[in-house]
């Protein structure tokens, strides 16, 4: 059936459609132009946006993206308070010893991005060698595509401004990724001449990806980051591939009116009302250390945790799922040095789950202290250790009581951080994709 359906749309391609163009069959060539404008056509059409306008785009080679990317790192990330923020990183092994967040990420990736739109230029680029292969350069397209539309009618500024704290960008990524990925998989299947088969293909699919993703996490030196590149394409697919199963794109919309604002509530959808109120945030400063940042990382940080303690990634996955709250406070010294101190607060769903927590904190030679406070888990580390022992007031609350609202040391993730990301949840599809 779906080959003689492929061989039934390749016999279309010197065809006119109504409008009097030449129709092209997809899969196909997205170095040809009549090629892209099929897909952006088609993946307008399914998300009702018939009049919108497709973005210019252009193809370079993978040379050109990898120093493209390597000069926008450079640009990127020079601040002392980055650089204080990456040594806070370092205390929990979210980043190896020697190595930037960005290095991490970009030489990691430089090998499998395809394409990425850009929502500041409004322009699609495709790296040359991606489209040598027919139905994943088409996919990946349809992928971009989607982001540009995206960026013309909801505006993706916009969404991202809703979003302060990284658990909250992360939230506003699923719903952007998610969308993404599950609508450039419904254009394949259409163009096809196929249903959009949830229980039988889309569903097992979206599951293989969560399976490859983790285990990418779980294998990166940057645990951390390589979780906020790649969840949210599975994780966001599954509720909108649901809703677009039963009631078309009119399922989907919805989502960008009012989305879940935690990853957890992406993960579990029926967990509504999170995060829960915490008691309290983050302690007074050491000693000539001032607060850099007040964030909440997040069920994504406790993922990344929880590889770093030892766990494969559908445990630490598992694990993350009793996560209620939590808030990330990182200090820095006053004259500036490169050195960092963090008080990380995790708030867990039971008692049972908390201690469990705290016992493998204490069983693994991190350099961290971690006390048990009711469901909380109090997580503090210093780069110097004279800060750490000195910190008296580590576990408690700030003097003042301050309930700040947490909020990223980046408002957004950096540009080409983001771009990463979108292109690579592109790379081989919901459908192609394998572990």
């Amino acid at each position: 059936m779906r080959a003689s359906a492929l061989l039934a749309l390749l016999a279309l391609a010197s065809a006119c459609g109504d409008d009097g163009e030449e129709r092209v069959a997809i899969p196909c060539s997205i170095a040809e132009e009549s090629c892209r404008r099929a897909i952006f056509g088609l993946t307008a059409r399914l998300r009702n946006q018939r009049s919108a306008r497709m973005p210019p785009s252009r193809i370079i080679t993978r040379e050109q993206y990898a120093q493209e990317a390597r000069q926008e790192i450079a640009m990127q990330m020079s601040r002392p308070i980055d650089l204080q923020y990456e040594a806070s990183l370092r205390l929990l092994n979210f980043l190896p010893a020697g190595t930037t967040g960005s290095e991490a990420i970009v030489e990691s990736n430089i090998a499998g991005v395809a394409a990425y739109y850009a929502h500041d230029t409004k322009a699609v680029t495709i790296v040359a060698d991606a489209a040598e292969d027919e139905g994943e350069g088409s996919l990946t397209l349809s992928h971009e595509y989607t982001h540009a539309l995206q960026d013309e009618r909801e505006g993706l500024q916009e969404l991202a401004s809703r979003a302060f704290s990284t658990d909250q960008i992360m939230a506003e990524l699923t719903l952007v990724e998610g969308e993404a990925t599950i609508l450039s998989d419904a254009v394949m299947a259409e163009a096809r001449g196929l249903d959009y088969d949830y229980a039988g293909l889309v569903s097992p699919a979206l599951d293989r990806l969560l399976s490859s993703f983790l285990m990418d996490v779980a294998e990166s030196p940057a645990p951390f980051t390589e979780a906020q590149l790649g969840l949210p394409y599975p994780i966001g697919g599954r509720p909108l591939a649901i809703a677009y199963s039963q009631r078309g794109y009119a399922g989907v919309a919805p989502y960008f009116q009012a989305w879940p604002d935690t990853l957890a509530e992406w993960i579990d959808p029926a967990r509504a009302n999170l995060p829960v109120a915490q008691r309290c945030l983050y302690p007074d400063p050491p000693a000539a250390y001032q607060r850099i940042v007040l964030d909440s990382y997040g069920a994504t940080g406790l993922i990344a945790l929880e590889v770093v303690l030892g766990a494969d990634g559908p445990t630490a996955y598992d694990r993350a799922r009793a996560w209620t709250a939590d808030s990330m406070a990182v200090f820095a010294p006053l004259d500036q040095s490169i050195q960092a101190a963090i008080a990380w607060r995790i708030t867990l769903g039971s008692a049972v789950a908390a201690q469990a927590l705290l016992a493998r904190l204490q069983a693994t030679p991190l350099g961290l202290l971690a006390v048990l406070q009711n469901n909380d888990v109090v997580i503090t580390a210093a780069s110097a250790p004279g800060v750490l022992q000195g910190w008296t007031v580590r576990d408690d609350c700030s003097t003042s009581k301050a309930l700040e609202a947490p909020q990223a040391l980046w408002k957004h993730p950096p540009k080409y951080l983001l771009s990463l990301a979108r292109a690579r949840g592109a790379e081989g599809g919901i459908r192609t994709r394998t572990p």
